[in-house]
């Protein structure tokens, strides 16, 4: 029986670790500027290689 809870909390814990996440909604859309930073509803700061900018509700980066 304690095999059997401690599988099924194992279990659980690393479903909700695959699901865990982080989502935002952005009204203003923006693309980054010569610095690197997009001021959208929240202001960001993007450095490294690809793409970064907010459309649709969304911020995408791309690298």
């Amino acid at each position: 029986m304690k095999r059997t809870l401690i599988a099924s909390l194992i279990l659980m814990l690393s479903i909700n670790i695959i699901y865990a996440g982080w989502t935002e909604t952005f009204e203003t859309a923006a693309t980054a500027n010569a610095q690197g930073q997009i001021t959208s509803d929240i202001t960001w700061a993007w450095w490294g290689w690809g793409v970064a900018e907010v459309a649709d509700g969304s911020m995408m980066l791309v690298g």
